[in-house]
């Protein structure tokens, strides 16, 4: 047989491979949605599918909800989020709350750490993980943890939607409030709009996280498994037993910093994503600058 001969039946064979091995994920996804969510999931190109179908495999959800943003898939969250008891409601209508565990206040810096390879630099200031090392131990806590509970799927822009400075962000949680949060205060796409931003974009953020057991308040009952661990060398994260927004609302502090690194590596001088800055603007014969600073609970979404 000709090489030329060789190479096309191997690149058949490849193909063939990787029609199968999406038409399993979808398989095991589809078994796992009603017909609704069977819907939505048609949108979602190959790219989107798979960390939807790597995270359903290891965290075993009894089911899984594909949220579009759209008012019929929030009023659903909304109301699974009373039900649950992760919220409740305040006298003025339409209005909830949640709290967060007495000891699930802040950011838990022993357990917050980089997942990275020996020669990345990581700011003196943070904690790094060997990556191996930091992917096995996150995978371990997190496998299985979402048994008896519903997968939340949301496709985030953090930014204006479209934007060539925007980072399309997958979310995964088992949290009714997280997903609420970030649709107050985040960009949400359809899977159709998503999947296209990440063709164009060539990536995404990618971000599993699970609240854990409950205690009878509905709050994370295992602090002592809680992680927060960030693999700053495929831009995913890996939260868990937690609902504090600094770690559970993945967008936030979680791929800020991820952004922070993908300005640095990839548009050096373009871009910027920072929690405070100082800004010169040219307008006519003079430079006016403009400071700007980002308070706890607006999301951090940062200047493009």
């Amino acid at each position: 047989m000709h090489t030329k001969d060789i190479q096309k039946n191997q690149t058949s064979v490849n193909r063939n491979i990787d029609i199968s091995r999406l038409e399993m994920m979808r398989t095991y996804l589809v078994s796992l949605m009603d017909e609704a969510n069977c819907q939505k999931l048609m949108y979602c190109s190959p790219k989107v599918i798979e960390p939807i179908y790597n995270g359903s495999t290891r965290m075993s959800p009894a089911s899984i909800f594909i949220n579009t943003g759209s008012a019929e898939d929030m009023a659903y969250i909304r109301q699974q989020a009373l039900q649950t008891g992760e919220e409740f409601t305040l006298n003025i209508e339409n209005h909830t709350c949640h709290f967060d565990g007495p000891n699930d206040q802040g950011r838990d810096t022993a357990n917050t750490k980089y997942l990275a390879y020996a020669d990345t630099e990581i700011s003196s200031l943070q904690k790094k993980q060997e990556h191996r090392s930091g992917v096995v131990e996150a995978r371990t806590i997190i496998t299985d943890i979402m048994e008896e509970k519903e997968m939340i799927v949301s496709f985030i822009s953090r930014g204006p939607i479209g934007s060539p400075v925007s980072d399309p962000t997958l979310q995964v949680t088992d949290s009714y409030y997280v997903t609420h949060s970030e649709f107050l205060l985040y960009r949400m796409m359809t899977p159709k709009e998503f999947s296209r931003d990440v063709a164009d974009k060539g990536d995404m953020f990618i971000n599993y996280h699970s609240a854990g057991k409950l205690t009878k308040t509905k709050v994370s009952a295992n602090l002592n498994e809680r992680r927060i661990f960030m693999d700053v060398e495929r831009f995913r994260s890996y939260s868990c037993n937690n609902q504090y927004a600094g770690n559970s609302i993945a967008p936030k502090k979680i791929n800020h910093r991820f952004a922070n690194m993908n300005n640095i590596r990839n548009h050096f001088g373009e871009r910027l994503d920072e929690h405070m800055f100082i800004a010169g603007f040219e307008m006519e014969l003079e430079t006016v600058y403009f400071g700007g600073a980002y308070p706890s609970g607006c999301g951090k979404p940062g200047l493009p």
